[in-house]
């Protein structure tokens, strides 16, 4: 319905089902909520959906005004805003429209920060990475160190590039400050940091690692080295408490127009999934060896705690009760720190 010039594509995102569904998704919420706060970007968008496939030019009615911060501030499915400001096709028609408003020369943002939709087939990859784009578009960069966009240096805007378009994770450490731009793949790596501490300083960022990679920081920036890491284990404070996680990143510089070492570039993986479940396997496939050849009780709570002792990360600390078939009145006790032995007898 509605919508200037005849034969309109346009529907309503309460009237179309798979809209809906995708605005059920907090990720995309938050993309539109940044994308449309901007008015220029919400005019071009309300021509390009107000427009006919046939005669682009024919809609003669005005668009809609953008909307206010207090309208898409929370954003949501069933605000009655969605019935009367705006309305997006989830046809081809309409991604390829929106393809080339991301695109547009109309556009104030730069070639680099330029985002095409159609270039991601999952819909969770889009909804990220349209996310990341609108927050480095959004963000106020003339508070930190790095300066607004407009004064970025061709160095700086290259790696923003490289690292915005990687579907792998990557980070940039940028500047004096070390400033942390990421990729939409870094999302979850960031957790609870994500987006409110993007683009701010390494140090305060990661607070409880800075007294151990200041050093080496300074190294890379002033002496020009790269450092690799494999599984390297690290504990983050980014989800409300401190986490044992594992990485597999290298730190590599990167030089300005002028050859001076401005930035440091990193891929990176977590791998804390694999690493925990490989160490709790190796203990239990050693518990399971060492019983095999228990015959006695001693021998059995030996074995156990042996292999529960050998995993001090996962088992701190293990008792095991055992009643003496022999004579009910004996309780046995063995922990992962002694040798099994009788601790009282009635």
């Amino acid at each position: 319905g509605g919508g200037g010039g005849g034969g309109t594509w346009k529907a309503k995102i309460e009237h179309d089902e798979k809209a809906r569904l995708y605005l059920e998704d907090d990720n995309v919420l938050n993309a539109l909520n940044s994308f449309l706060s901007d008015p220029k970007l919400f005019h071009i968008l309300s021509v390009l959906c107000d427009a006919s496939p046939s005669s682009p030019s024919s809609s003669s009615s005005p668009p809609p005004p953008p909307p206010s911060s207090s309208t898409l501030n929370p954003l949501s499915p069933s605000s009655s805003s969605w019935s009367h400001s705006l309305s997006l096709s989830t046809s081809s028609t309409s991604s390829s429209s929106l393809s080339a408003l991301q695109q547009s020369p109309a556009s104030s943002f730069p070639a680099f920060l330029s985002f095409n939709i159609d270039d991601y087939k999952d819909d969770d990859a889009a909804a990220a990475n349209m996310e990341i784009f609108s927050l480095v578009r959004s963000r106020d960069w003339g508070a930190t160190s790095l300066g607004p966009i407009s004064a970025w240096p061709q160095s700086l805007r290259t790696c923003v590039d490289v690292i915005l378009h990687s579907r792998l994770p990557m980070v940039l450490i940028w500047g004096e400050d070390l400033n942390m731009l990421y990729n939409a793949p870094c999302i979850p790596i960031f957790g609870s940091h994500h987006p409110l501490d993007y683009g701010c300083k390494f140090s305060e960022i990661w607070a409880e690692l800075w007294p151990d990679f200041k050093g080496m920081f300074a190294s890379i920036m002033f002496e020009g080295t790269s450092v690799s890491y494999q599984n390297q284990p690290l504990w983050l404070s980014r989800n409300g408490y401190l986490e044992e996680t594992y990485f597999t990143f290298s730190y590599s510089p990167v030089r300005d127009e002028n050859g001076k070492i401005a930035g440091i570039i990193e891929p990176l993986t977590e791998n804390t999934a694999s690493v925990l479940s490989m160490r709790r396997l190796t203990m239990c496939r050693n518990l399971s060896s060492g019983l095999a050849h228990a015959t006695t009780i001693d021998n059995v709570c030996k074995e156990a705690t042996k292999s529960f002792g050998s995993n001090p990360n996962d088992i701190q600390f293990a008792l095991i009760y055992m009643r003496d078939s022999a004579n009910s009145n004996q309780l046995y006790l063995s922990s992962s720190q002694t040798v099994p032995h009788l601790i009282c007898s009635m």
